[in-house]
Parts: structure tokens; sequence; C-alpha cells
């Protein structure tokens, strides 16, 4: 079985998605960007790759900031 035949099967099975957020781990799919079963539904991290966990942390830390920016400007009007 090649590897495209291994990310194939690890994404199709429900057990590697997450129940109430969507996330996907699993560590024997070699990529850090799933399209999700429901392809119109886009696509998910790998959580279990350290590249997608980093690239979470970094949009959490980005909102944040983004976040921040704005109450500073509308506090400081």
């Amino acid at each position: 079985m090649n590897q495209d035949e291994i990310n194939e099967r690890e994404r199709t099975n429900p057990g590697n998605w997450g129940k109430v957020v969507g996330f996907y781990h699993s560590r024997l799919d070699s990529r850090v960007w799933v399209r999700k079963p429901q392809p119109w539904m886009g696509s998910s991290l790998n959580m279990a790759k350290p590249l997608a966990r980093l690239l979470a942390l970094l949009f959490i830390l980005l909102l944040c900031l983004l976040v921040a920016s704005m109450v500073f400007l509308v506090v400081h009007r």
C-alpha cells in the first residue's frame, strides 16, 4: 500500500475526525492540510503534525493581536 492510499484510508476513517469541532488527527497521514470527507466543507489541519499545530497557534495569536488592536483603536479614539 503506497502513501496516497494510506492517506485516503485515514481521511475516510470517521475515528480520525473530532466529534465536536471537526479537527482531523492521524499520525499515519503524511499531509498537513486534508480535505474533509464532504469536499464542499473545505479542508482541515492534521493536528497530529507539529507544523499544523504551529499554524493553528500562529492563527490564534494573529487573531488575538487583531482583536487587541481593534479594541485599542476604539478605546483611544
